[in-house]
């Protein structure tokens, strides 16, 4: 497996498991969640916000990413996996696509992984 780039700053959505996240710091990636700066259940607007005006780049399983939001920001990924995926599931893809993606100028880019 290559190794994260150093300049990964990700920021999980809650509809990603701490326990993704946690797969991903253990691979090397800089990963926040939601939960970890006290916007769980927070609007979509306001978790957007946080992560343009801190430099992250906003992962989540959530499509209105695709189009609710407009430039300036970090870059957003929309994963798009099975309902019924599980943790292990969705952290085999990330891991599968984010070190190719992630070495890209993400900024203002709106991003999709396909997991089937």
């Amino acid at each position: 497996m290559q190794s994260a780039p150093d300049t990964s700053r990700l920021l999980l959505d809650e509809n990603l498991s701490w326990r993704v996240a946690r797969g991903l710091a253990v691979a090397g990636y800089q990963v926040t969640t939601v939960a970890d700066i006290g916007l769980a259940s927070a609007s979509d607007a306001l978790v957007f916000a946080y992560a343009r005006e801190h430099g992250y780049v906003l992962i989540t399983r959530d499509s209105d990413f695709l189009t609710r939001f407009s430039p300036p920001h970090h870059g957003i990924i929309v994963v798009h996996c099975p309902s019924s995926a599980d943790n292990a599931f969705v952290l085999r893809c990330l891991l599968a696509y984010l070190s190719a993606l992630l070495v890209r100028d993400l900024d203002d880019g709106i991003w999709t992984i396909e997991c089937s």
